[in-house]
């Protein structure tokens, strides 16, 4: 199949045997984001389609040309006419000719692009070939924004489809497909609420805390400190090195208050923002630093205006209070400082050529405003209700109020837009300092999907939101890879060739079992059942058939020349000792260990989806799911079980115990792998154990020594690798999820129970007591009673997962 789209259906060629065609739908904006209402929209048969700037005045019932900057979008479904995992794949070759920004997605997979991570006008292909898994009904999308000129207006896709049979490769019997011009109704249902929740103004920016966009504008403000004497400004505010000192507090669900403090030298202020409609923003002095007396006196806000992703707005200052944004086809916005502007503050040049409003710091807030020209106490008055209204909005959960204010603010300030996804994500952090995708073209396309921490932010966002946990968790399930696996993390450039523990479908259980909608269902559901199936024919170990970790063949063509340091990210423990080599620990793509940790989720995620299966009428697939639990569940009993140790343990083929416990030998509780009389062994010999993983009796920390205080580290604090450093000792929160999960299936074992509540309180004692101490949400948290920071990154969303807990606990997630 030739696809070769330009921008008006005027000349239609298409090989007819290759498909039956009824078209897709064609729709072109007057504006840079797709937005909207169409300028044109049309179905075009076909499709090859050639544009002429005179043909442009065909577009519409419009007498004016449609000039530069304008959008495209080409949408619909493409119906497969070869079987489910038949050994079908498709390729793909795309030319976007003078497109500034452009992008193919067929069932989400990213598989052509331009713009994002090579420069407009080379095409960068990604997930392709994509095998043909369970589903044969793809949504396609093809995005394209032309911002400065007429050239080369065509936008060409090749698409061809080859059965592999082992080594031997023949073309698809023809006809092979249909294309239909609407997208099936679970995908309309889900871009109509991706797209309502991308909008108006927010902290939508994955590179800083302090850009506020409008949505979906792309108009950016940028609030800065800057030291006029010092000639700095604070360019970066966000997780990582080189970043101002910032303390993030609340931010409300529905973006309309959130606040964070910003130092730069002696200089400290608090920045609060309100989002919506309309944009407020307050800055306010607060105590310096330090002991100079100095404090704000050398420094100015410096309020300035860009956009994003290469968006088209004019930005200018008409007068001396005001920045406007100017975006051709979309919505005007004006932003208002209530305190007059000095034009003449000597800025550093980086900033002083930007369109900005610059105000010297004294003593009084200082605020802007979209709505109109309004005070600085009016602004205030506004931010002040903000304010109080979210506070009171935790109040409802009494002695877990502060809980429940850092938890959201962990998912909140990690909730993020780009327009290469469909809707927002929660990536684990603001920043990249993983430098994990180094060829983007500018900081606008530097993010990255994770795949267990981001399912982990799903869940939490859950809590209050629908919608923002179900759009956080579609962009995780719809990284997978083109063989259906979902990686350790992908961004449009690069997907890791392994995967990650399969949590998604448990939060997926999670979020139906609060809202009941099928729909989301409907449209992950294949997609889990392909990775879940990925996992039961590429990580079964011989000769017991236990699900084990692995890696690529060719590991070092996907960065990492060592096959087992793969396998050791593909459980998700980076560096645990539980996988300290051994002689031959790595042979046929797998590690030589049948891991309970992995065997456990896998399970897990097989009874979660035989649910979810039942409740859409996927009765063939659920009684699959249920097999793949019941066998698993039997051989993780029967096989893993260590009745000397009085845990579950990791076990060579050889049938040799490798005997080093960490939290993961807690996992096969998830899926009631234990008698009750091993749950309680385990509970009292190895949870409650002071020496050991440290939860005291009561949760009150009685018993427990200062080097194993806050329980649950990931490796027993008996073990000699304790507290050496991240997997090796200290306290993971998705660990505690896991664990606590286990617990839960034995409430009615006395010595569990106690376990599941001193673990909720000691959890939820460390989380606040980090978040007290700096605003902290951690990576990873150590587990000594007395540390500073954090151990990792400092505001890491995962870590809120502490805290989550004891709101799980009291009974507040399900209504």
């Amino acid at each position: 199949l030739l696809f070769s789209m330009a921008l008006v259906a005027l000349l239609v060629t298409l090989p007819t045997s290759a498909c039956v065609s009824k078209g897709l739908t064609l729709s072109i904006y007057n504006n840079s984001a797709m937005a909207g209402f169409p300028y044109s929209s049309r179905v075009i048969a076909g499709p090859v389609v050639t544009l002429t700037p005179p043909t442009l005045r065909e577009l519409g019932s419009h007498d004016k040309m449609l000039d530069a900057p304008f959008s495209a979008e080409v949408t619909g479904t493409v119906r497969l006419g070869v079987a489910s995992n038949s050994g079908a794949e498709l390729s793909f070759l795309c030319d976007f000719g003078s497109a500034t920004l452009a992008y193919v997605h067929i069932d989400d997979h990213l598989v052509c692009s331009t713009g994002v991570n090579s420069p407009s006008g080379n095409v960068l292909t990604l997930d392709t070939p994509v095998q043909v898994l369970t589903r044969t009904t793809m949504p396609f999308r093809m995005a394209a924004l032309f911002t400065s000129t007429f050239e080369r207006l065509s936008l060409n896709v090749t698409i061809s489809c080859n059965m592999i049979n082992g080594n031997e490769t023949t073309p698809c019997e023809k006809p092979w497909f249909t294309l239909e011009p609407a997208l099936s109704a679970v995908e309309q249902t889900r871009r109509a609420m991706q797209t309502e929740l991308a909008s108006d103004w927010g902290l939508w920016y994955q590179m800083s805390f302090v850009k506020v966009v409008r949505l979906p504008e792309g108009q950016v403000v940028t609030v800065r400190l800057c030291d006029i004497r010092a000639q700095t400004c604070t360019d970066k505010v966000l997780t990582g090195p080189h970043s101002a000192p910032y303390r993030l507090a609340e931010h409300a669900v529905d973006r309309s208050y959130a606040r964070l403090f910003v130092s730069d030298g002696p200089c400290n202020v608090s920045l609060e923002f309100g989002g919506g409609e309309n944009l407020l923003i307050l800055v306010t002095p607060q105590p310096p630093t330090d002991h100079s007396g100095i404090g704000c006196s050398t420094h100015a806000v410096v309020v300035d205006g860009s956009t994003a992703w290469y968006r088209v707005s004019n930005i200018s200052t008409p007068t001396t209070s005001t920045l406007v944004f100017s975006s051709p086809g979309l919505r005007t916005s004006t932003l208002h400082s209530t305190v007059v502007p000095q034009s003449s503050l000597p800025l550093p040049p980086n900033v002083r050529g930007l369109p900005h409003l610059a105000i010297p710091i004294s003593n009084v807030s200082i605020g802007f405003s979209t709505s109109r020209a309004i005070t600085t106490s009016a602004v205030a008055a506004l931010i002040n209700t903000a304010r109080e209204t979210e506070l009171a909005r935790y109040q409802v959960y009494g002695k877990l109020a502060e809980t429940k204010s850092a938890v959201q603010a962990a998912v909140m300030w990690t909730s993020v837009y780009n327009p290469i996804e469909q809707g927002p994500l929660a990536n684990i952090i603001r920043g990249n300092p993983f430098s994990l995708d180094q060829n983007v073209v500018n900081a606008d396309w530097d993010y990255v999907v994770f795949n267990w921490d981001n399912a982990f932010a799903a869940l939490m966002l859950g809590f209050d939101s629908a919608p923002l946990g179900y759009s956080a968790l579609i962009q995780v399930v719809k990284s997978k890879s083109s063989r259906g696996y979902v990686p350790n993390w992908a961004t449009p450039a690069h997907k890791r060739s392994w995967s990650e523990p399969p949590i998604a479908g448990r939060v997926l259980l999670e979020l139906f079992k609060k809202y009941n909608d099928t729909w989301v269902v409907e449209l992950l559901f294949d997609d889990l059942y392909d990775w879940n199936s990925w996992f039961e024919e590429n990580r079964r170990l011989p000769p017991l058939n236990i699900t084990c970790l692995g890696g690529p063949d060719d590991a070092a063509s996907d960065g990492h020349p060592n096959p087992m340091q793969v396998a050791r990210w593909e459980s998700g423990m980076d560096n645990s000792p539980m996988f300290d080599d051994w002689q031959g620990d790595f042979a046929d793509n797998k590690m030589q260990l049948y891991a309970t940790g992995i065997a456990a989720q896998h399970t897990m995620d097989s009874d979660a989806l035989a649910t979810l299966a039942t409740a859409i009428g996927r009765h063939e697939e659920a009684a699959t799911l249920h097999e793949r639990a019941e066998t698993m569940r039997s051989l993780v009993s029967t096989h893993l079980w260590d009745d000397e140790m009085g845990a579950f343990i990791n076990r060579m083929p050889n049938g040799t115990f490798h005997r080093r416990v960490s939290p993961t030998s807690f996992y096969p509780l998830m899926i009631k792998a234990a008698t009750a009389a091993q749950a309680s062994r385990t509970a009292t010999a190895w949870l409650l154990n002071s020496s050991r993983f440290c939860l005291s009796p009561i949760g009150n920390f009685s018993g427990l020594t200062d080097e194993c205080y806050w329980g649950l580290p990931s490796i027993s604090a008996d073990d000699p690798a304790f507290a050496l450093g991240y997997w090796r000792g200290p306290v993971w929160a998705p660990m505690a999820m896991c664990t606590y999960w286990g617990l839960q299936e034995y409430r009615d074992v006395p010595a569990a129970s106690q376990a599941r509540q001193s673990l909720v309180q000691q959890m939820n004692t460390l989380f606040l007591t980090k978040w007290r101490e700096n605003g902290l949400i951690c990576e990873n948290y150590s587990p000594h009673r007395v540390s500073q920071g954090c151990n990792g990154l400092p505001f890491y969303h995962w870590g809120a997962l502490t805290g989550y807990l004891s709101l799980i606990e009291e009974g507040f997630w399900l209504p």
